[in-house]
């Protein structure tokens, strides 16, 4: 690198490095919103008259579908729902989302992933 001297080369690096950072976390940030916002869409609302027993009278449509929880620390992203019946409707316990939200969600991630990165290249 005839011309370029070592410190000019580590900073060029160093920028290069920036870039690649700043990216990837504006993929990482806009793929697990756009997964929160998939799994939410294919969270069932709740139809007590689908049901084999009649609804609690405590129960309130539409609350699994908005106890989507997205935390995101350490460049780990976490989905949660805390809502105590989650786990059985995920596992297959409503005829609304048979095959469950997340786990359906998740065999999309290549193509969330693809998508994040060409909009943060924009």
């Amino acid at each position: 690198m005839a011309g370029v001297n070592v410190g000019d080369w580590e900073k060029m690096f160093d920028k290069q490095i920036e870039a690649f950072t700043e990216i990837t976390n504006k993929v990482q940030l806009q793929a697990a919103y756009d997964l929160k916002d998939i799994v939410e869409k294919r969270t069932p609302f709740g139809k007590p008259e689908l049901w084999n027993w009649p609804a609690s009278k405590y129960y309130v449509p539409v609350t699994l579908q908005a106890s989507w929880d997205l935390r995101i620390e350490d460049k780990i992203i976490q989905l949660i729902n805390e809502t105590p019946y989650a786990q059985r409707v995920e596992e297959g316990w409503s005829t609304q989302a048979p095959a469950g939200m997340l786990r359906v969600s998740l065999l999309e991630w290549p193509q969330i992933i693809q998508r994040a990165y060409r909009e943060a290249r924009r």
